[in-house]
């Protein structure tokens, strides 16, 4: 795709505005009827002194991420011991274990653990299947001690996950 100058640009829409023929003003700098619309509906008359540049085709807001980082490891957890499941029933687990997640979202996760676990660091869906044991059960024993400490009144531990990250309901295998 070509890239026009400011300057080329307004030379299409002066000569258009001496003619009055677009196919002419087409025909005569080899563009197409859709480019020259195109510039000219972005042409402003009463501000002729603004250049005609092209504009950025990124996102102007990019969406920001719902999920902890606790919500990938559980979801890694349970998409590592169900494996067929699709995002669809995996939020539907999810649902039903107190963690509120779309199927949307869902899918947003399962593809980013794909491209990163956030437990083993495996790549491209591999992963280390030691290092999701050791994960989980250090999650199990975090719960217990925890358990233990708030029936004596003592701090909660954070071992697994900064405060942050930590959602009000845990996955219960």
């Amino acid at each position: 795709m070509a890239e026009y100058s400011s300057k080329t640009r307004r030379a299409w829409i002066k000569h258009y505005s001496e003619s009055g023929n677009i196919s002419a003003t087409c025909r005569e700098f080899g563009i197409s009827r859709p480019t020259f619309y195109k510039w000219l509906n972005r042409y402003d008359p009463y501000k002729s002194s603004r250049p005609l540049r092209s504009q950025s085709r990124r996102p102007h807001l990019t969406r920001k991420v719902t999920w902890s980082r606790l919500d990938l490891q559980i979801l890694s957890e349970l998409n590592m011991q169900m494996p067929g499941l699709g995002a669809g029933k995996l939020a539907q687990r999810l649902q039903s274990h107190g963690i509120p997640l779309s199927r949307a979202t869902v899918g947003r996760m399962l593809a980013r653990i794909m491209r990163r676990c956030p437990v083993c660091s495996g790549r491209h869906g591999n992963h280390h299947g030691g290092v999701h044991a050791l994960n989980q059960d250090l999650l199990t024993w975090e719960t217990q001690v925890n358990e233990a400490r708030a029936r004596l009144g003592r701090p909660l531990l954070d071992i697994i996950a900064p405060e942050s990250d930590k959602r009000q309901s845990r996955w219960k295998g």
